[in-house]
């Protein structure tokens, strides 16, 4: 295979600049969020997966002409279902997506479906806010499946789609573009010799491979020697929820009042986001109105 040679510096340093900034970065984080995900630590997890698939999605992106400063301006930027939503304008077909992850090996490996369920989930639990277990989080162990399927599928996009990719075939008019090739060829993606890339072909280091590629059945190379994990699901409830909006719900006024304290206390002093500050203020005010109180300072 002859990779598609970029034809000026422009381009070849504005991928440079691309591949440095968000592939390089993106495969870190994709590899720590599979390491976290088999540690069961929930919020490195949902952290590094999300940044894994924000990146390689605003890398695909920038390589097929779309800026994202329109994004950020919108404060989109961190969106992961609406910056999926922009890629898929580009990729079309190239992107398939389902209601949930397929179960059978098969259609994973010959699809790669991407689950809009998962896309959803990953960009509530994934946000900013999970830094802080402000919010709740799913944890299915079929997750791991469904982030393995959305970064093969989103990461072979990151070249331009619609070059050509290919040395000129003798006897045909022109070579294949790269969107073409995508099409006719299920299970490529672009060699760009990352990190991601160097683990699927070395040796060197085992813990790291392990981490990249066990039960990956995306990446994966043929031969690989899986070593079989216990799956799991956990739920978990946010700490506001337990100490601030169920005992201002309370019937007990002693727990009424200590929620009242630590709800003042919470917004006095730790940055929330819009939503919750708000949602916190509303609990507190239906308890001092429900308690016929005045509002504690």
């Amino acid at each position: 295979m002859t990779q598609l040679h970029m034809i000026d510096n422009f381009s070849a340093d504005k991928y440079e600049i691309v591949k440095e900034m968000f592939l390089h970065t993106a495969d870190e984080n994709y590899i720590i969020a599979r390491w976290a995900f088999d540690q069961n630590i929930q919020t490195i997890y949902l952290w590094n997966a999300a940044q894994a698939i924000e990146k390689y999605v605003k890398a695909a992106l920038l390589l097929n002409g779309r800026a994202l400063r329109k994004q950020e301006k919108n404060k989109d930027g961190h969106n992961i279902e609406k910056l999926f939503n922009e890629l898929k304008s580009v990729a079309g077909d190239l992107l398939l997506e389902s209601s949930s992850i397929a179960n059978e090996s098969r259609m994973r490996m010959e699809s790669h479906p991407i689950s809009r369920d998962f896309l959803m989930r990953l960009n509530r639990d994934g946000a900013p806010d999970v830094r802080y277990l402000m919010d709740g989080s799913l944890h299915l162990k079929s997750d791991i499946d469904a982030l393995d399927s959305a970064v093969f599928a989103i990461r072979r996009l990151t070249w331009p789609l619609d070059v050509p990719y290919d040395v000129k075939i003798e006897g045909e008019e022109a070579a294949p573009t790269y969107r073409e090739y995508l099409k006719s060829n299920v299970r490529f993606f672009h060699p760009h010799r990352e990190t991601l890339e160097r683990l699927i072909q070395s040796k060197e280091c085992p813990e790291l491979s392990r981490a990249a590629l066990n039960l990956n059945l995306q990446f994966a190379p043929s031969g690989y020697r899986h070593q079989p994990k216990p799956g799991f699901t956990s739920v978990r409830n946010p700490v506001v929820m337990r100490c601030i909006f169920e005992p201002l719900a309370d019937d007990d006024f002693e727990s009424v009042q200590n929620g009242l304290k630590i709800a003042n206390w919470t917004m006095d002093n730790i940055f929330l986001s819009k939503k919750l500050r708000g949602d916190i203020k509303k609990a507190r005010d239906d308890a001092i109105h429900k308690w016929n109180l005045n509002q504690m300072e």
